[in-house]
């Protein structure tokens, strides 16, 4: 085993530090961004378990949408293909607010999710 094992060893130890940190994060957004926001009448609600939830629910979509990768000629080509869908409007709503001083929010908003 020797070199290659502890080749694979780093490249699995990255794999799951990459994963960690996305699950991390969003289950972090959803709780503090969404949840919080959204439970007006439970101020002090538990952050905690409602992340730990969206989590999961996160990495079930995630592994639900997986075996729609190989429609797609590989790994690289999905995520070329949904970073287009992501960053045309992300690009166009930012270059708006930036370069015209009449953007609000409602037309940032609008220009974001496409109309």
């Amino acid at each position: 085993m020797g070199h290659s094992g502890i080749v694979l060893a780093g490249f699995l130890a990255a794999v799951m530090s990459t994963l960690s940190s996305l699950v991390n994060s969003t289950a972090t957004m959803f709780a503090f961004d969404v949840y919080r926001k959204a439970s007006v009448r439970r101020r002090g609600a538990a952050d905690g378990a409602v992340g730990q939830l969206s989590a999961l629910a996160a990495l079930v979509i995630a592994a639900c949408l997986a075996p729609m990768v190989k429609h797609f000629g590989g790994i690289f080509q999905f995520f070329q293909t949904a970073m287009t869908y992501i960053a045309c409007p992300f690009m166009a709503t930012f270059l708006m607010g930036l370069l015209w001083k009449r953007t609000n929010y409602a037309g940032g908003s609008s220009g974001w999710s496409g109309g």
